[in-house]
């Protein structure tokens, strides 16, 4: 059993350095009015989808410059992390 969880990427370095998971984290959003809809006509059900898929995409461009800035110092930093390795090894294999 130990060996499944360190093969798994999520236990592997530099794995999960970006979020990837965007159209799981909107399907649980939805998810959430699925008691509500399940009762309504089509229509309704399709027009409270609808409203609700456009609450969704406004929380995501409130949402859009932290999670960019985060985004982005979280990737510098992996490349600053990657650099300096790469500088070890190239020293390593130059002496």
């Amino acid at each position: 059993m130990t060996s499944n969880v360190r093969s798994s990427g999520a236990y592997q370095d530099g794995a999960g350095l970006t979020l990837g998971e965007e159209v799981e984290q909107c399907n649980a959003f939805l998810s959430r009015i699925a008691v509500t809809t399940k009762h309504m006509s089509k229509a309704g059900r399709t027009d409270m989808l609808t409203l609700m898929a456009m609450r969704w995409n406004q929380l995501k461009l409130d949402n859009l410059a932290a999670s960019l800035t985060r985004r982005y110092q979280k990737a510098t930093k992996a490349l600053e992390t990657q650099l300096q390795n790469l500088e070890s090894l190239r020293i390593e294999f130059s002496a």
